[in-house]
């Protein structure tokens, strides 16, 4: 019934407003909110019930030092806070970012997992040639490689990679359509799901 419900105002917003994820999103989520007060329940039950108790949260490393990375790291680890972490790239030379993830992966070998976000900033023969040094240094996983259109550089280095390392789409996945195309075609191993990217709570369950 509530799921009914909640189609039916997407619906209309749909009808009225072509695109505008982000927006959507907050409207969305302001609906949601408002129907669990008058009912008295928590948005989880009206969105179909509880699955977990607590998520791991990834930690982002941004200070660009590799000293100053570790540093934080390895504090983060002592508090039992944080076991994964992130680190953004794209904005210098490949070589140099590929250097500044590698000696922070060495540093964290054993301890904790260490991600990296492209931001897109590769072609597919730049990622080709560096994802496999951050790889071998200890990166699990690398998210949006190559532009988002670019979809069949993805199916590349994910067939290419296979069981290494797996490649996170980001920004080429925004609609359940999108999902289904990259994985018709194998392009990712694994999907960033975004709240206001995909439009709110419901389409990010949809995708």
């Amino acid at each position: 019934q509530n799921a009914g419900y909640f189609g039916s105002a997407l619906a209309r917003m749909d009808k009225a407003c072509k695109g505008n994820a982000f927006a959507k999103s907050a409207v969305e989520m302001a609906l949601i909110d408002a129907v669990s007060r008058t009912l008295g329940l928590p948005a989880w039950q009206l969105l179909g019930g509880k699955m977990h108790q607590s998520l791991p949260l990834a930690w982002t490393l941004a200070s660009g030092d590799v000293d100053l990375d570790l540093e934080e790291a390895h504090h983060r680890l002592q508090e039992k806070r944080h076991r994964i972490f992130k680190i953004k790239i794209g904005a210098r030379a490949p070589a140099d970012d590929v250097a500044h993830v590698s000696h922070i992966a060495r540093g964290l070998l054993g301890q904790a997992t260490l991600t990296v976000d492209v931001n897109q900033a590769w072609d597919g023969n730049t990622a080709r040639r560096f994802l496999p040094q951050m790889i071998d240094a200890g990166v699990t996983l690398i998210e949006q490689p190559v532009a988002k259109w670019n979809v069949e550089a993805l199916k590349t280095l994910s067939a290419t990679l296979g069981d290494r390392a797996c490649i996170m789409a980001d920004e080429t996945v925004c609609t359940p359509q999108d999902a289904l195309l990259l994985s018709r075609a194998q392009a990712s191993h694994v999907f960033s799901l975004k709240v206001a990217k995909h439009g709110g709570l419901i389409r990010t369950r949809q995708v």
